[in-house]
């Protein structure tokens, strides 16, 4: 090999005889003897570094080879990037520079049992992966730089073998194979799970550290936080959210929002309802604790699909706005975690299974299923989520799941009032970044407003019932018109279930003539066929129960909805096993709704008209948008 004197000046002159007695007969130039200014000093650098380690064995490199780098850097870089970024970051370059020419060599040699490894080692040095890490259900992440934020994406994902290509190709400017792709995927995926940290990643809205995160899910990764000391929208937010394909992004919420902007899109029967359903979608963005099923009835045209699409639309953006109920459990379980908020559209009936899956997702459980059949590996999972579901006729009549409800029902919608699809969707597009502002102002206050919140006895939906008090007062109504509301729709629920059942409404009619009663199941079965009688009830009905033991499983199956109207029923064991069945002080309804003497005022009660509830209901404000 040969060099030029000019080619190596102000090179020490020991690292420069180094370099020629390690250099083969090739012939090339360094061109080292220009200053390189701000704009050209990088990828002249670069150029030098991968020119000195392609002309000395591999074994020297990190002796001879970094201190002529640095040499070079020091002495012709005006600034130098050691001076500039630091001699770690420095270092990076280097490590990068040599990854790239090992590979270079190994393929000129036919050697590619290395080149996964040496992919892992490359993917590091481009410094693109913040951390690697396992969510709750041990899935492997990596936290990757796109641009000018961070995303959380499954190391077996297309994303990330994307990545991989693209580094790979930026260096080489040629493709990888599939095997070295495969195989250092596997490195990254025992380090996440071995050396990462562990993350319980949410759909949508999460909770970290007393501080309530909303993923609006766009391209910027940002997401809003809020506590009771206001909220904003971040900028590559921690490590809490997972994406998925069908999710759309959020519009940014804007300040000094307003909530009941949503008015118009509500086609709402009465004050009551109009405060639970207000106060249900708020809530809504608060994860942790169950929400009752938002159940929605009415005839044809009365827009109960338009409404759930929109408040779909409102909480969890997505190109699923309105999904078919699945049958199969297992279906139904997957669906259900893919969302924060999912909507069942135009039921026509509930299964028991169905019924008690919606139960179990409205109260938090765990699901497993085999991920092969090849092992033992279950997929798991975890589900908590808020539903909405909508029919002709009130679907959900089990009373499990309608003691985890609010049933509304809604109005036909008059052909006067009629709009189209296509007109509602632009009005409240554009309406809806106050709306989502005013959401968060009101969260804010509500926060705030919790730990105030007292109340002495509640609903089975405890914490829904807490948090609607707040937000309640947070809109400026008050606790005592919530719980009214809630135990009127309570009691609504708690008649329909009785009404239903035969046995339920026998029961009702034997506390009615005595207020308490004491006896065997055979007994009171004999006791209540003569109430039957009364109520022309047929008996030989399939509703009706035919032995003693079938009586005692239908009343414990409406022991809850009987002690909501007052009636109390127990069961007693002695030489027989006795049922006693009384009538309580106060049922939980009045229990709820009395919470206060301060009452939904009268005038409010039965009102069908929708256009008095801005005023007459929460608080005195004009909805209109010129004012």
């Amino acid at each position: 090999m040969f060099f030029n004197k000019e080619d190596i000046t102000d090179v020490p002159i020991e690292l420069a005889n180094k370099l020629k007695e390690l250099s083969n007969e090739k012939n090339w130039k360094l061109n080292i003897h220009k200053d390189n200014p701000i704009g050209i000093r990088h990828d002249k650098s670069l150029k030098v570094i991968g020119k000195i380690l392609s002309g000395m064995p591999e074994k020297d490199w990190n002796t001879v080879g970094y201190e002529l780098a640095k040499s070079y850097d020091l002495t012709h870089n005006k600034p130098s990037l050691i001076g500039t970024y630091g001699e770690n970051d420095f270092r990076k370059k280097w490590e990068g520079i040599k990854m790239k020419e090992r590979i270079k060599r190994e393929e000129k040699e036919g050697k590619g049992s290395n080149l996964a490894t040496d992919l892992v080692d490359l993917v590091y040095q481009s410094d693109l992966i913040e951390e690697l890490f396992t969510d709750s259900y041990e899935n492997s992440y990596a936290k990757i730089k796109v641009k000018d934020h961070f995303e959380n994406v499954k190391i077996q994902s297309s994303k990330f073998k994307s990545l991989m290509n693209k580094i790979f190709y930026d260096s080489f400017g040629k493709t990888i194979n599939q095997e070295a792709i495969n195989n250092a995927l596997t490195v990254f995926d025992a380090k996440a799970k071995f050396e990462g940290k562990k993350y319980n990643l949410e759909v949508r809205s999460a909770n970290l550290n007393n501080e309530y995160w909303y993923d609006l899910t766009d391209e910027m990764w940002r997401a809003v936080k809020f506590s009771s000391n206001g909220w904003e929208v971040v900028d590559n937010p921690p490590i809490l959210f997972s994406r998925l394909r069908h999710q759309k992004p959020q519009v940014e919420p804007s300040n000094n929002g307003d909530v009941l902007k949503l008015f118009k899109f509500i086609n709402i029967k009465n004050s009551e309802d109009f405060l639970l359903i207000l106060t249900w979608i708020v809530a809504a963005y608060l994860p942790g604790f169950p929400h009752p099923v938002l159940n929605l009835h009415g005839s044809q045209g009365s827009a109960k699909s338009t409404l759930l699409r929109l408040i779909k639309k409102l909480i969890d953006p997505s190109m699923v706005e309105l999904t078919p109920l699945k049958k199969d459990g297992t279906e139904l379980a997957q669906l259900l975690s893919h969302h924060s908020v999912i909507m069942f559209d135009n039921l026509s009936e509930l299964s028991e299974s169905c019924s008690d899956t919606l139960c179990r997702a409205v109260s938090g459980y765990g699901f497993s299923k085999r991920e092969l059949y090849t092992n033992d590996d279950d997929i798991i999972y975890n589900i908590q989520r808020i539903i909405g579901i909508n029919g002709i006729n009130l679907t959900a009549t089990k009373p499990d799941l309608l003691e985890r409800s609010l049933v509304i029902e809604l109005e036909r919608i008059s052909t006067k009032d009629r709009r189209q699809e296509s007109e509602i969707d632009k009005e409240f597009e554009e309406n809806l970044p106050s709306i989502l502002g005013g959401i968060f102002d009101t969260l804010v206050k509500a926060i705030k407003l919790k730990s105030t919140i007292s109340i002495k006895e509640t609903h089975r939906m405890a914490d829904f019932t807490v948090w609607g008090c707040a937000i309640a007062e947070a809109l400026g109504s008050t606790k005592e018109k919530f719980l009214k509301a809630y135990g009127i729709n309570i009691e609504g629920q708690t008649n329909l279930v009785l009404e239903q059942s035969l046995v339920g409404q026998a029961l009702k009619k034997l506390v009615e003539d005595k207020d308490k009663w004491d006896g065997t199941a055979s007994d009171l079965k004999n006791e209540l066929e003569k109430v039957c009688n009364e109520l022309n009830i047929d008996t030989k009905d399939q509703g009706w129960p035919k032995g003693a033991n079938k009586l005692s499983e239908e009343l414990k199956r409406l022991k809850n909805s009987f002690a909501e109207t007052g009636i109390k029923i127990t069961w007693f064991q002695g030489r027989k096993r006795f049922i006693s069945i009384w009538k309580d002080e106060k049922s939980i309804v009045e229990i709820v709704a009395n919470e206060s003497n301060n009452i939904i005022d009268d005038d409010y009660n039965d009102s069908n008209d929708t256009s008095r509830i801005p005023t007459s209901f929460i608080i005195d404000v004009n909805l209109d948008d010129d004012e």
